[in-house]
């Protein structure tokens, strides 16, 4: 997994790709369903915000309690 966040940190920067939103929101709900649990955290930041596509707090609320019952504070 943290491949997958690598990723999508470089996609969501710019960093040896063009910049993409969508893409790193793409690379972060990948590694969230892996079990990632910052990926859950910066993919439901995402949601939250409409940051690389359309705003979802439904689901961003879901990719929170995921992160929380796996023990992030």
């Amino acid at each position: 997994m943290p491949v997958l966040l690598q990723l999508a940190s470089m996609a969501e920067r710019g960093l040896g790709t063009a910049k993409s939103l969508a893409t790193a929101r793409g690379w972060y709900e990948r590694a969230a369903e892996k079990g990632s649990v910052p990926a859950m955290v910066n993919f439901g930041a995402m949601l939250t915000q409409g940051r690389g596509g359309p705003v979802d707090h439904a689901a961003a609320r879901g990719w929170f309690l995921k992160a929380a019952e796996a023990g992030q504070d």
